[in-house]
């Protein structure tokens, strides 16, 4: 981990998910590297981190297209992990690899594609 506070994510949305996040496709944002508790950020921490600092959605919280009431990726969003460490760059599913326990490293690549929107 980064003890600068903050290490960089690398991030991809489709499947409709980019109008949320600033229409873009690809972005690198700047994560706490601790979460609230001060454990290594893992990926439940990032989509948390995602919902309430960098997405764009004013409605009512129970039709949040990213997230359910609880904060839970919502049914029909897929979960890519991409691991920095692995020379080959494949993304996994991130049930392979521990949904949201997965600790993020710098440059993790996490991708969210939502199939109900074409993705």
């Amino acid at each position: 981990m980064s003890d600068t506070g903050t290490i960089p994510i690398r991030l991809s949305f489709g499947g409709g998910l980019e109008a949320y996040f600033s229409n873009k496709r690809t972005q690198t944002v700047q994560v706490p590297s601790k979460d609230e508790s001060g454990a290594p950020s893992n990926a439940a921490f990032l989509i948390r981190y995602l919902h309430e600092n960098i997405m764009q959605y004013h409605g009512e919280a129970k039709n949040n297209p990213f997230v359910t009431p609880e904060g839970d990726v919502r049914p029909g969003i897929l979960v890519l992990i991409g691991d920095p460490d692995e020379i080959d760059g494949e993304l996994a599913d991130w049930e392979l690899e521990g949904e949201g326990a997965y600790v993020l490293k710098p440059n993790t690549l996490v991708s969210f594609i939502s199939s109900l929107h074409g993705g």
